[in-house]
């Protein structure tokens, strides 16, 4: 069985995705940053850089996702995995608040291409009966990406320049793109037909991406403003931050999998937002770096739980031909939901300061909890066995 899942093909994806993750995420702490002491940018503009990022993502993403399905997962993924390339090093050219928005905007693009067709590309190598396994065993290559990229972007700030830190990203993303050139995914019967508006997105995993959505609107004010956090209040390694919560997110997906295929995703659905809203909390009052880190644990324990039982459920409800289209917008709801939480919890955060902000975020979850319980769980169910018996 494990032969069956650990194969050529999911191995270069696994590396790849890796390393896709690596650059990226070592931007993530250090664009804030990098745009309020070197641009000279107001923090109230920060939202709006960290957020443009998402809402390009959203504008672009449908129609990857259509091409994904109609002309083939690596004719997607190949060129966006090169513009990605270009924009992790490109930031090094923006000049000002208008350059830094313009590279986003490109950036968020590529990311659209290379995200959504990427997980497609894993469920189709996957077994059926090992796709709880594999989506989240193909996730840690984000988690271990989570660690290790953020805390080496902020330990190379104190280090060398930023225009050497863009290097490197770039440099990350093209041995990514050499990996990527050496996987053969399997042969799938495209989506032939013709081009409309509807097919842009699918509407089996609208539910799902309710869910997505605002996950991610909470989950930006833990990653995208915990550095900024910790640097105002003086705490020093606050980079151990993200280690931890790479820790915790791997210790749930090592064996978080099979439970979902055994088992379903509502154990791991409440379980996950509800732990993730105490990571919250714990952040909204830390003062030091050991509760820092113990909200590190909680929210890596609940994005650990949340989000491969999301792309789990996902590709369980939907046909091979329209696994594009799915990514697409679940995807979608995520990148909304950052793009619009980057937004909110920076007026949050000036507003109510971390405190307000934080605990706003855990407030949000318990939106997609209620919704889980009402509704999705029981629609979930009928499509889920609704695809098993046209399998």
């Amino acid at each position: 069985m494990a032969d069956e899942l650990f194969t050529k093909n999911f191995m270069l994806m696994f590396l790849s995705n890796f390393l896709i993750c690596a650059g990226f995420y070592m931007l993530m702490p250090l664009l804030p940053v990098y745009a309020v002491r070197s641009l000279n940018i107001s923090r109230d503009e920060v939202g709006a850089v960290i957020g443009i990022f998402a809402f390009s993502a959203v504008l672009f993403r449908p129609f990857t996702g259509m091409l994904i399905d109609k002309i083939g997962r690596m004719q997607v993924y190949i060129p966006a995995l090169i513009l990605f390339a270009f924009c992790s090093g490109g930031y090094a050219l923006a000049a000002g608040f208008a350059g830094l928005i313009a590279m986003r905007i490109l950036h968020g693009m590529s990311w659209s291409g290379v995200s959504t067709a990427n997980s497609t590309i894993v469920a189709d190598i996957v077994p059926a009966g090992m796709r709880g396994q594999g989506m989240g065993y193909f996730g840690l290559s984000m988690t271990i990406a989570m660690a290790l990229g953020p805390a080496f972007g902020v330990y190379l700030m104190g280090k060398i320049s930023y225009t050497a830190i863009f290097a490197i990203c770039m440099c990350v993303s093209l041995t990514a793109l050499f990996a990527s050139s050496f996987v053969r995914p399997p042969v799938i019967k495209y989506d032939k037909s013709r081009f409309s508006f509807s097919s842009l997105y699918e509407k089996r995993v609208f539910g799902i991406a309710v869910i997505q959505f605002f996950y991610g609107f909470s989950s930006v004010a833990v990653m995208s403003f915990a550095t900024l956090h910790g640097m105002d209040m003086g705490i020093n390694g606050i980079g151990y931050f993200f280690i931890v919560f790479a820790v915790f997110v791997s210790i749930v997906r090592s064996f978080g999998g099979r439970i979902i295929d055994r088992r379903g995703p509502a154990l791991f659905i409440y379980g996950g937002l509800f732990i993730y809203m105490a990571g919250c909390v714990v952040l909204a009052v830390a003062w030091n770096l050991i509760t820092f880190l113990i909200s590190a644990a909680l929210t890596g324990f609940g994005a650990g739980l949340i989000m491969p039982t999301i792309m789990t459920m996902m590709m369980n409800v939907v046909p091979p031909n329209r696994r594009g289209a799915a990514s697409a917008t679940v995807f979608s709801a995520l990148d909304t939901g950052i793009g619009g939480g980057a937004v909110a919890m920076g007026f949050a955060a000036h507003i109510g300061g971390y405190l307000g902000m934080y605990l706003f975020a855990a407030a949000v979850l318990l939106i997609p909890a209620a919704w889980f319980y009402f509704y999705e769980y029981s629609h979930y169910n009928r499509l889920f066995s609704e695809m098993k018996r046209e399998i």
